[in-house]
Protein backbone atom coordinates (compact mmCIF):
# COMPACT_ATOMS: atom_id res chain seq x y z
CA UNK A 1 0.00 0.00 0.00
CA UNK A 2 1.64 3.19 -1.22
CA UNK A 3 0.95 6.92 -1.12
CA UNK A 4 2.70 8.85 -3.89
CA UNK A 5 3.32 12.52 -4.59
CA UNK A 6 3.63 13.63 -8.20
CA UNK A 7 4.45 16.89 -9.96
CA UNK A 8 5.08 17.95 -13.55
CA UNK A 9 8.04 20.25 -14.11
CA UNK A 10 8.67 22.30 -17.23
CA UNK A 11 12.15 23.51 -18.11
CA UNK A 12 10.55 26.83 -19.05
CA UNK A 13 8.60 27.62 -15.91
CA UNK A 14 10.68 25.75 -13.31
CA UNK A 15 14.19 26.98 -14.06
CA UNK A 16 15.50 26.38 -10.53
CA UNK A 17 14.37 22.74 -10.59
CA UNK A 18 15.62 22.37 -14.17
CA UNK A 19 19.09 23.55 -13.17
CA UNK A 20 19.25 21.17 -10.20
CA UNK A 21 18.00 18.19 -12.19
CA UNK A 22 20.29 18.88 -15.12
CA UNK A 23 23.22 19.00 -12.72
CA UNK A 24 22.23 15.72 -11.06
CA UNK A 25 21.26 13.93 -14.28
CA UNK A 26 24.10 15.48 -16.28
CA UNK A 27 21.81 16.16 -19.24
CA UNK A 28 19.31 18.74 -20.50
CA UNK A 29 15.57 18.14 -20.52
CA UNK A 30 12.43 19.93 -21.67
CA UNK A 31 10.09 18.65 -18.97
CA UNK A 32 9.72 15.85 -16.50
CA UNK A 33 7.22 14.27 -14.18
CA UNK A 34 8.50 13.46 -10.70
CA UNK A 35 6.69 10.69 -8.83
CA UNK A 36 7.85 9.95 -5.28
CA UNK A 37 6.73 7.39 -2.72
CA UNK A 38 5.78 9.35 0.38
CA UNK A 39 3.90 6.72 2.37
CA UNK A 40 3.88 2.96 2.84
CA UNK A 41 1.66 0.58 4.80
CA UNK A 42 1.65 -3.18 5.07
CA UNK A 43 -1.63 -5.01 5.70
CA UNK A 44 -3.33 -1.94 7.22
CA UNK A 45 -6.74 -3.09 6.01
CA UNK A 46 -8.64 -0.30 7.78
CA UNK A 47 -6.59 2.31 5.88
CA UNK A 48 -6.96 0.44 2.60
CA UNK A 49 -10.71 0.23 3.19
CA UNK A 50 -10.87 4.00 3.78
CA UNK A 51 -9.12 4.69 0.47
CA UNK A 52 -11.40 2.23 -1.37
CA UNK A 53 -14.54 3.81 0.07
CA UNK A 54 -13.41 7.41 -0.36
CA UNK A 55 -11.23 7.49 -3.49
CA UNK A 56 -12.39 4.45 -5.49
CA UNK A 57 -16.18 4.76 -5.13
CA UNK A 58 -16.31 1.64 -2.95
CA UNK A 59 -14.81 -0.62 -5.66
CA UNK A 60 -11.47 -2.17 -4.69
CA UNK A 61 -9.53 -1.71 -7.93
CA UNK A 62 -6.27 -3.08 -6.54
CA UNK A 63 -4.59 -0.23 -8.38
CA UNK A 64 -4.03 3.51 -8.27
CA UNK A 65 -6.47 6.27 -7.40
CA UNK A 66 -6.11 10.02 -7.06
CA UNK A 67 -6.24 11.45 -3.53
CA UNK A 68 -6.80 15.14 -2.81
CA UNK A 69 -5.12 17.06 -0.01
CA UNK A 70 -8.57 17.50 1.50
CA UNK A 71 -9.10 13.73 1.53
CA UNK A 72 -5.74 13.23 3.24
CA UNK A 73 -6.70 15.81 5.85
CA UNK A 74 -10.05 14.06 6.35
CA UNK A 75 -8.33 10.69 6.86
CA UNK A 76 -5.87 12.26 9.29
CA UNK A 77 -8.71 13.81 11.32
CA UNK A 78 -10.51 10.46 11.49
CA UNK A 79 -7.30 8.78 12.63
CA UNK A 80 -6.81 11.42 15.32
CA UNK A 81 -10.36 10.78 16.59
CA UNK A 82 -9.66 7.04 16.70
CA UNK A 83 -6.43 7.57 18.67
CA UNK A 84 -8.30 9.79 21.14
CA UNK A 85 -11.06 7.22 21.60
CA UNK A 86 -8.61 4.34 22.03
CA UNK A 87 -6.46 6.30 24.47
CA UNK A 88 -9.47 6.39 26.79
CA UNK A 89 -10.13 2.65 26.40
CA UNK A 90 -8.81 -0.37 28.21
CA UNK A 91 -7.89 -3.69 26.59
CA UNK A 92 -9.06 -7.13 27.65
CA UNK A 93 -6.83 -10.12 28.47
CA UNK A 94 -6.36 -10.76 24.71
CA UNK A 95 -5.00 -7.22 24.21
CA UNK A 96 -8.14 -6.19 22.26
CA UNK A 97 -9.94 -2.93 22.96
CA UNK A 98 -13.20 -3.57 24.78
CA UNK A 99 -15.59 -1.00 23.28
CA UNK A 100 -15.01 -0.62 19.55
CA UNK A 101 -18.47 0.57 18.50
CA UNK A 102 -17.43 4.13 17.69
CA UNK A 103 -14.14 3.29 15.94
CA UNK A 104 -15.86 0.59 13.87
CA UNK A 105 -18.03 3.38 12.47
CA UNK A 106 -15.10 5.75 11.91
CA UNK A 107 -12.44 3.39 10.56
CA UNK A 108 -13.56 -0.25 10.36
CA UNK A 109 -11.31 -3.17 9.55
CA UNK A 110 -11.93 -4.96 6.26
CA UNK A 111 -11.63 -8.68 5.60
CA UNK A 112 -10.00 -9.87 2.42
CA UNK A 113 -7.20 -11.82 0.86
CA UNK A 114 -3.89 -11.26 2.66
CA UNK A 115 -5.26 -8.24 4.53
CA UNK A 116 -3.64 -8.72 7.95
CA UNK A 117 -5.50 -8.85 11.27
CA UNK A 118 -9.05 -7.72 11.92
CA UNK A 119 -8.82 -7.12 15.66
CA UNK A 120 -8.99 -3.71 17.24
CA UNK A 121 -5.69 -4.12 19.06
CA UNK A 122 -2.24 -2.58 19.32
CA UNK A 123 -1.46 -3.38 15.67
CA UNK A 124 -4.61 -1.54 14.59
CA UNK A 125 -3.61 1.46 16.71
CA UNK A 126 -0.04 1.43 15.35
CA UNK A 127 -1.39 1.55 11.78
CA UNK A 128 -3.48 4.58 12.73
CA UNK A 129 -0.52 6.36 14.33
CA UNK A 130 1.65 5.59 11.27
CA UNK A 131 -1.06 7.03 9.03
CA UNK A 132 -1.11 10.31 10.97
CA UNK A 133 2.68 10.52 10.71
CA UNK A 134 2.66 9.77 6.97
CA UNK A 135 -0.02 12.35 6.20
CA UNK A 136 1.60 15.05 8.35
CA UNK A 137 4.91 14.51 6.54
CA UNK A 138 3.24 14.62 3.11
CA UNK A 139 1.37 17.83 3.87
CA UNK A 140 4.56 19.45 5.21
CA UNK A 141 6.92 18.27 2.45
CA UNK A 142 4.73 18.79 -0.63
CA UNK A 143 2.99 22.07 -1.38
CA UNK A 144 -0.34 22.58 -3.16
CA UNK A 145 1.25 22.07 -6.60
CA UNK A 146 1.83 18.35 -5.95
CA UNK A 147 -0.79 15.67 -6.62
CA UNK A 148 -1.26 12.55 -4.50
CA UNK A 149 -2.33 9.04 -5.36
CA UNK A 150 -2.91 5.80 -3.46
CA UNK A 151 -1.87 2.46 -4.88
CA UNK A 152 -2.46 -1.02 -3.53
CA UNK A 153 -1.18 -4.32 -4.80
CA UNK A 154 -2.03 -7.73 -3.34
Amino acid sequence: MFLRAEKYFSSYSDADIRDKLEKVLNKKFQSCNINLECGYWRKANQIHNWFVENTQDGEDRNGESEVSREELIELKEICEKVVKILSEQTRNEHDIYEDTTEIEELLPTKAGFFFGGYEYDENYLNDIIDTIRIINKCLEDFDESWNFSYRSSW
